[in-house]
């Protein structure tokens, strides 16, 4: 499993970048890490990209809320999630997005700039 993370600070956006199998011990290092980053920076978007190498979540992993998960909800302007569409409905509901504080959308691999523009949009005019 690989995760990049990238963060552009001029556009207030982490870009997190999944391939093969995601461990909870990697989801956990990477909240960890926006979290510092939404500390230093405050509220930021997230895009979310599911690359075509992306295999799964581990099965065995145990995927409840950890300690900093009140703490990212709470800091989150808006999540973005791009990928192939066979993982939309299980990433928004990964996601919990009907239950988040703020918005969560879905756009295929091919609509990158799209889903950078509704997030600058929607930054710009937070709801």
């Amino acid at each position: 499993m690989t995760v990049q993370l990238e963060f552009e600070a001029e556009h207030r956006l982490v870009v997190v970048r999944a391939t093969g199998v995601l461990t909870r011990d990697k989801m956990d290092v990477t909240k960890q890490t926006v979290a510092e980053l939404m500390q230093a920076h405050g509220k930021l978007s997230v895009l979310i990209a599911i690359e075509d190498e992306f295999i799964n979540l581990d099965a065995l992993g145990h995927w409840e809320d950890g300690p900093v998960d009140d703490y990212l909800q709470k800091h989150v302007n808006h999540i973005a999630i791009l990928g192939d569409l066979r993982w939309r409905d299980r990433a928004l509901l990964f996601f919990m997005s009907a239950w988040l504080p703020h918005r969560v959308e879905f756009f295929p691999p091919n609509q990158e700039v799209l889903a950078r523009a509704w997030l600058l949009h929607d930054d710009a005019n937070p709801t």
